[in-house]
């Protein structure tokens, strides 16, 4: 199969007509269309042109952040009491606390970390005694893919708006939305 073969086929993926990739791309309808229809060559110069517009519709299709995150984040400070996270852990039903310091993320404390210590949760008093690193911040736009990348290290991501947390994502989260 030629790579110009592609063009028709990518087109009708993205649900747009030749004359509305001709407006995309800046070439003529009627050139597209002898194209696909296998009438004429394209140059280089134009084959580009409209593989880079089909490539720009499916990097803006992509899921972005934004488009799964949740948006009631629940935090915990470093000098919560781990009894009184537990607590609103099972009030919440969530399986994981970012944890702040003066408004700045500074760790988590999840059901794992709380697994993994249950041996010392008697003597343990403060959440910065038994917290983890602090999970990865993206933005709203960064896409899918580099989210679920992040996922397979960390139990959740969080995402921001300049220095305000807007939202996070959490592995079922990215699930829900196959």
């Amino acid at each position: 199969m030629d790579s110009l073969d592609l063009i028709k086929k990518r087109r009708v993926v993205a649900g747009i007509t030749q004359k509305e990739l001709s407006k995309l791309c800046g070439v003529s309808q009627s050139m597209i269309a002898k194209i696909e229809a296998g009438r004429c060559e394209a140059s280089y110069g134009v084959a580009c042109k409209i593989f880079g517009a089909l490539d720009s519709l499916v990097i803006s299709s992509e899921l972005k952040a934004k488009d799964f995150m949740k948006k009631k984040i629940e935090f915990c400070e470093v000098d919560d009491r781990v009894s009184e996270v537990v607590l609103l852990m099972k009030k919440k039903g969530i399986s994981q606390l970012p944890v702040l310091d003066s408004g700045k993320l500074v760790g988590l404390v999840s059901e794992k970390v709380l697994i993994d210590n249950m041996d010392r949760l008697g003597s343990i008093l403060k959440v910065d005694e038994i917290m983890i690193d602090a999970p990865p911040v993206v933005s709203e736009v960064t896409s899918k893919n580099t989210i679920v990348s992040l996922l397979r290290e960390f139990p959740i991501v969080l995402v921001c708006r300049g220095k305000e947390f807007v939202g996070l994502i959490s592995k079922a989260d990215v699930l829900l939305k196959m």
